[in-house]
Parts: structure tokens; sequence; C-alpha cells
């Protein structure tokens, strides 16, 4: 066989080799697992935040969120999510406190109807109308409808 041959074939099997070899590794993570500088880390848990990758020797360090900041799900983020405030001027009011496992959860305050729903709660409320005077009511007003 020509040596020229054989050099570009092993060229094409180490090029392949590399591909897939790239590929697999990429895929290899498992459900609880995170993929960071080509190596598959424990995910931190619910409420908690990555404060140190894993690495060949070592686990991946897990710090709990502060107060104010919350993570819902097993995760592989260096940072914890801010927790929202439900805003009065807009006819809400915190109907679930922010813990760190879960975002508040906003609700719409008497008087007042979702028009946007947001998960479990709401993220803009309207107020209800009165409707023509002397025709009375048609339909009981709720938290989701006017």
């Amino acid at each position: 066989m020509n040596s020229d041959f054989l050099i570009q074939h092993a060229k094409l099997m180490v090029w392949i080799f590399l591909l897939f070899g790239h590929l697999q590794l990429v895929s290899c993570c498992g459900p609880g697992e995170y993929l960071i500088h080509g190596q598959c880390c424990p995910m931190c848990p619910v409420g908690s935040r990555v404060s140190k990758h894993c690495t060949a020797m070592t686990n991946t360090g897990c710090r709990v969120c502060t107060q104010g900041e919350y993570i819902d799900h097993p995760n592989g983020l260096e940072k914890c999510l801010k927790c929202e405030s439900c805003d009065s001027g807009m006819g809400l009011f915190d109907s679930q406190q922010c813990t760190y496992f879960q975002n508040t959860i906003c609700h719409c305050k008497e008087g007042y109807f979702c028009v946007e729903r947001k998960g479990n709660g709401c993220e803009m409320c309207r107020k209800h109308s009165l409707g023509p005077v002397g025709e009375g009511v048609k339909k009981k007003a709720t938290i989701w409808e006017d």
C-alpha cells in the first residue's frame, strides 16, 4: 500500500476518534450532574448554589442561598436567583413568602383580579369594574375574572 494513503487514513482515524470522544464527553452527564470544563459534577440541591466546582479529586462544594435568594431545582449555578417582590401598586400581595427553595408567590388583593398569571400566582392585577348602575350582578367576580 501507498504510505501517503496510510498516513491519510491514520489522520482520518485520529480525527474520528477525537470527534466521537468529545461527543461522548459532552453527553456523559447523568440526571443529577452538570458539565463544567469537560467534567460531570454532582449538582447542588434545591436551595443552594455551587461554591466550588468538582475536580477529579473533590466533590462539588455547595452553599445555601442567602436571605432574599432562592433556587427551586437541583443545579450547577454559581449564583442563587433573586426573590421577586409583589408590587402592591399593581394590586398584588405576597401570598407565599420567598424561601431558599421557592420564589415569592403573588396574588391579587381584594377588589382586584389577575390579568397575567405566573406559575401558581399572578404577575399583574386589575381593579374589578363596577359595571353599569342599576343592572345588578350578572356573574360574581373572582380573583381570576372580572
